[in-house]
């Protein structure tokens, strides 16, 4: 899947690799060069411990993937879905193209997420080993269209929906933290089940996107703004067990932070592992840190 930031590639990725668990399948997640999950996934399936190899080559995860395939004996595909695949080296691109055309019989299936088209393995769609998909951002007619279908068909929903692509563009991730944030904020209500926009040309006088976007700290629970602040600095995703250790969160206090950072579009959860739903959130929570409080949490993460 290919196209421009924020289009949804990632989303509809997930998604897909949720349905796809719940059914039974092996999901496995790369991002950008790391292979590093791969290895240590397939390790853990083949009861290998390389638990305390301090650096895992590339040349190696290919050969276990290759050795650990041959022995597979279920017919249901493993899923790999590579996130950031821009970011993989091209030595390692070079050895997913060979990989490929070596063993088209493995039961494997990849979804790789991209920005760029990726010329460079046009061998892959003419040997029908790989299919591309680019998924664009919304026109205009489509954001009004979402947005109507999102509050109902509610009046004014198609004037809000050009204001909205007016500012921010067809991102459908905005576009949902703007919905969200304008319904915090009771610029567009539920009423007797019914949804209703106060003004729909509001955001025509929002000129600043990150005021939109952005989520008041203060109204959130301490649990949940110490996550929030944590991740922010981290500038990465984590895993949920190293967040919930290194903040000393009781299980009834992480509850609680999944339900509000969640219910505001501030955090995602993938798997085993938590992050700021879009970068854009992670960089306007950021800038709200004033320099000590930053100071601090990077000198408490370097430690």
């Amino acid at each position: 899947l290919y196209g421009e930031a924020e289009a949804g590639k990632s989303r509809l990725i997930d998604e897909f690799a949720l349905q796809q668990q719940l059914q039974g399948k092996i999901i496995i997640r790369l991002d950008g060069n790391d292979l590093t999950p791969l290895a240590l996934h397939l390790s853990h399936l083949r009861n290998l411990d390389i638990s305390n190899s301090q650096y895992i080559d590339a040349e190696d995860v290919w050969r276990l993937l290759s050795n650990f395939m041959k022995k597979w004996q279920s017919s249901n595909p493993i899923i790999i879905c590579w996130h950031n695949f821009d970011s993989a080296s091209q030595a390692n691109i070079r050895k997913f193209k060979s990989f490929l055309l070596k063993h088209s019989q493995f039961p494997l299936f990849w979804l790789l997420e991209s920005k760029e088209n990726h010329t460079e393995l046009s061998s892959l769609s003419f040997s029908d080993h790989l299919v591309r998909h680019e998924i664009p951002q919304f026109e205009c007619p489509q954001v009004q269209e979402f947005i109507s279908a999102l509050l109902n068909n509610a009046t004014g929903s198609e004037v809000l929906g050009k204001s909205m692509f007016d500012l921010i563009g067809g991102r459908p991730g905005w576009l949902l933290q703007v919905l969200r944030q304008l319904i915090a904020r009771k610029y567009v209500i539920m009423q007797d089940s019914h949804w209703y926009i106060i003004n729909p040309d509001i955001i025509d006088s929002i000129r600043d996107v990150a005021e939109l976007l952005k989520v008041d700290l203060k109204k959130l629970s301490l649990p949940s703004r110490w996550v929030v602040e944590w991740l922010a600095v981290l500038n990465r995703k984590c895993e949920i067990e190293t967040i919930k250790a290194e903040l000393e969160l009781a299980p009834s206090a992480w509850t609680e932070v999944i339900e509000e950072t969640t219910k505001n579009g501030l955090l995602e959860i993938s798997q085993d592992q938590v992050s700021f739903r879009l970068p854009v959130l992670r960089e306007i929570t950021y800038q709200s840190l004033s320099p000590s409080k930053r100071g601090q949490l990077h000198f408490w993460l370097g430690r």
